[in-house]
């Protein structure tokens, strides 16, 4: 239920998807496999990417399969599924049916944030799982640099290289180490990284 939508009132009441519940289940049956776990954020921010595109590229780039995401990095609020030629299938607002919606340039003037490819296949590359909740990342591995995102629970995370930078002591631990995490292009203290303080076989930032 959503505070700011008064068409959300009955939401509990309803049997349905929202936006994030909807991709879930396309790419659950398309892929045979549950791949899109969380919210619109966190199926943005997939450790599954394959590819990511910049609201800037607009729509010429996008194949069907890719999802639009609109909000700010800090706050993506809404995701819908590319079917080609400018239109995306979506739940769109509470107490209306699924949809296929035209993408005007009035709608990606209005908060259109980029899109992901998803990557069905074998995860790539240094993966690990987070613990905590409300674990925020950062622009620069300091814990003065501003945020990018904060992790709402335990999530599944890339992790390109890692370097020794500010100590950081939370939750009973030190530790001076931090990882770039290049789905979200920031970083975050190995503190809340489940693994060794240095990450196995993860290397140096260069």
């Amino acid at each position: 239920m959503d505070p700011t939508d008064p068409a959300s009132e009955h939401d509990p009441e309803r049997l349905g998807f929202d936006c994030s519940g909807f991709v879930r289940y396309a790419y659950a049956q398309a892929a045979g496999s549950d791949l899109l776990d969380g919210v619109a954020s966190a199926q943005y921010y997939t450790h599954r990417a394959a590819t990511r595109l910049t609201a800037a590229q607009g729509l010429a780039p996008l194949l069907p399969g890719d999802l639009l995401v609109w909000g700010t990095s800090r706050d993506l609020h809404h995701i819908a599924l590319y079917l080609g030629a400018g239109k995306v299938a979506e739940a769109r607002q509470s107490g209306t049916k699924l949809m296929v919606s035209e993408i005007t340039d009035a709608r990606l003037a209005n908060g259109y944030y980029g899109a992901v490819r998803v990557d069905t296949g074998p995860v790539t590359g240094h993966v690990f799982q987070t613990w905590g909740s409300g674990v925020w990342t950062k622009e620069q591995p300091a814990t003065a640099s501003a945020r990018v995102y904060a992790f709402p629970g335990p999530t599944t995370i890339r992790v390109a290289c890692q370097k020794h930078a500010e100590s950081v002591t939370s939750d009973g631990y030190t530790n001076d180490v931090w990882s770039y995490l290049p789905d979200y292009q920031a970083w975050m203290t190995n503190i809340y990284v489940r693994g060794a303080a240095w990450l196995e076989n993860v290397p140096t930032c260069r």
